[in-house]
């Protein structure tokens, strides 16, 4: 049994004084590129919500013309298409900025425009239930639509975010590990040479303690650089914290959506207050996925059906 014990150790030893530091370089490059994708793929959420709640206080401005007699879904409609075309579509035409090729490329590539169209189509979807004098939650609105979209929570729609996020939370923890892993297998393999030194032997005592010194050094700079490497994966995850662009997310979005919800409302209440709408009222559909996503041109609002 020891000396099974003693060749696990002295393989696993071996092993270490090899690959470990090799290993903790590539993880720690791993790691950060990981982190590189998770962070592009929760910014443009972020953004995609941020110009949303932009053009909601622009529509507030009376800077577009909506129809006032529009339901609440048409107006979350119109103002999400329009958000929609003029940051994917424009760009990809216009080509006015020098990145704007790069973010056109990987939009595409990492489905950023498909996780935008589904967003806007789940928002609706629950838009179309708010009715005046029904009990509605926008803010759970916002985290649901946000929550179930395939493109925005994954990575190529295979990598759950979810799961990279927990990974690269554990990932400074393995590192130290690692690293005091690499050290006491160092100091175990190290330990064994001292056996055979003879003492009354100058050159061969120095000889030895020369090589278990440098096996030392060695092992402990593992820890050194685990260490070194945990440190700074915390202070990125820190500092590009996927959670703050995740919550400020949901509010930009609850927010726009609470916006266009008290100006409908109060709009209809004064369009009857003056009989501005007096008799039957005609609504148009809610515009189909088809509409939406129309390219060249602001996706046009359906015609009014009795």
């Amino acid at each position: 049994m020891t000396s099974l014990i003693n060749y696990l150790c002295n393989s696993m030893a071996a092993f270490a004084n090899n690959y470990l530091f090799t290993l903790m370089v590539f993880g720690f490059v791993g790691a950060l590129a990981l982190k590189v994708l998770v962070h592009y793929m929760m910014h443009a959420q972020f953004n995609f919500t941020k110009e949303f709640e932009k053009r909601v206080h622009r529509h507030l401005d009376k800077e577009y013309d909506i129809d006032p007699t529009w339901e609440y879904d048409q107006v979350v409609g119109s103002i999400m298409q329009r958000t929609w075309v003029e940051i994917y579509q424009m760009r990809m035409k216009n080509m006015r900025r020098k990145l704007d090729r790069v973010y056109s490329f990987t939009d595409r590539m990492f489905m950023v425009e498909d996780g935008a169209k589904r967003l806007i189509t789940d928002t609706l979807k629950e838009a179309k239930y708010a009715r005046p004098g029904k009990d509605i939650n926008l803010g759970a609105t916002a985290r649901f639509v946000l929550s179930v979209n395939p493109y925005f929570n994954s990575l190529f729609g295979v990598i759950p975010t979810q799961t990279a996020q927990s990974l690269l939370g554990i990932m400074p923890g393995l590192f130290i590990i690692a690293g005091i892993f690499g050290t006491f297998l160092g100091i175990t393999a190290g330990i064994p040479s001292l056996k055979g030194m003879d003492p009354t032997n100058a050159e061969l005592a120095k000889t030895t303690m020369g090589h278990f010194l440098d096996n030392m050094a060695f092992s402990l700079n593992t820890s050194v650089v685990g260490i070194f490497f945990s440190v700074c994966l915390t202070i990125v995850n820190s500092v590009f914290s996927s959670k703050h662009l995740a919550k400020e997310s949901v509010h930009k979005l609850m927010h726009g959506l609470e916006l266009l919800w008290q100006e409908t409302v109060m709009g209809h209440e004064e369009l009857k207050s003056s009989h501005y709408a007096s008799g039957p009222r005609e609504v148009k559909a809610a515009p189909t996925d088809k509409e939406l996503f129309e390219e060249d041109k602001l996706p046009p609002i359906p015609s009014k059906t009795a």
